[in-house]
């Protein structure tokens, strides 16, 4: 069973018509289904598209993981942005041609998700999403079961 949890959009944007974005999904004028955005989300990695994954990501977003450690060498796991982001989630798609994410559940916040999933390794992964007033990913944790590249 999928719950759907919608963020109301701030009144400046209530003349957004509907707008058909990456892969299909559709987000409602004034308010943005955090369901709509975690199933965009996973079909863009699975379908390798990087675009279309960036485009679920704020500008100024905050992102916090253990490969961010392995791979750049920084302590805290911390990118800032979606420059740092972009080029963090391109050296995964190299290191995992074969790069799947198969959700296992979908827990939602006022203001988020938490979605667990099982990678094509078999690594599980938690990924906690607060989104911004337009529905955009701004702070994302990631949470390994077992270390990642």
């Amino acid at each position: 069973m999928r719950v759907h949890q919608s963020v109301p959009l701030p009144a400046k944007f209530a003349h957004y018509r509907p707008v058909v974005l990456h892969l299909g999904v559709v987000w409602e004028p004034g308010v943005v289904s955090l369901r709509s955005h975690a199933d965009a989300w996973l079909a863009a990695w699975n379908a390798h598209n990087l675009d279309a994954v960036m485009a679920c990501y704020a500008q100024d977003v905050d992102f916090v993981a253990s490969t961010v450690t392995r791979r750049w060498g920084r302590p805290d796991g911390r990118l800032e942005g979606k420059a740092e982001l972009r080029q963090h989630f391109e050296l995964g798609l190299e290191l995992a041609p074969n790069l799947t994410f198969t959700e296992e559940s979908f827990l939602t916040a006022p203001a988020g998700y938490a979605i667990p999933y099982r990678r094509e390794n078999g690594n599980r992964v938690l990924d906690v999403v607060e989104v911004d007033h337009v529905g955009l990913a701004k702070r994302v944790r990631a949470f390994y079961q077992d270390a990642q590249q």
